[in-house]
């Protein structure tokens, strides 16, 4: 009797932990693909180099037409700075943060405009 209590209470507490450890990993998983809007700034991770993401991010706001186009990328961190026909600032943020993988935030205007910044990412995306 005393040994099948045991036995309960190893698993009541083993188990969660169990259920924990595997949700961690398949959340980490699942977040490098998300794309999440934080405070204004579309974000996502793209399993690409700095330097292919810095050219695909400058091509992309170059074929969307936009104008006043700068762009700076070195070995750990770019940006790509653009404005819209009516003169909206737009700024693409890189970050290495693998060899194989960096962050993207994408923000246009001074509160963000979501429709503009995944048209953005999703002409990069053609680029990649």
């Amino acid at each position: 009797m005393k040994t099948n209590t045991l036995r309960i209470a190893a698993l009541v507490l083993i188990a969660p932990l169990m259920v924990l450890t595997t949700g961690c990993v398949a959340a980490k998983t699942a977040a490098r693909d998300t794309v999440r809007v934080i405070r204004g700034a579309l974000e996502v991770e793209l399993d690409h180099t700095i330097e292919q993401v810095g050219r695909a991010a400058t091509k992309a706001v170059t074929d969307l037409k936009f104008i006043n186009v700068v762009s700076k990328v070195d070995v750990v961190s770019g940006e790509i700075n653009a404005e819209t026909a009516q003169g909206t600032n737009i700024g693409i943020l890189l970050d290495k943060i693998g060899e194989r993988t960096t962050r993207v935030s994408i923000r246009v205007g001074a509160f963000g405009d979501e429709t503009v910044s995944r048209l953005i990412l999703d002409e990069m995306k053609k680029n990649l």
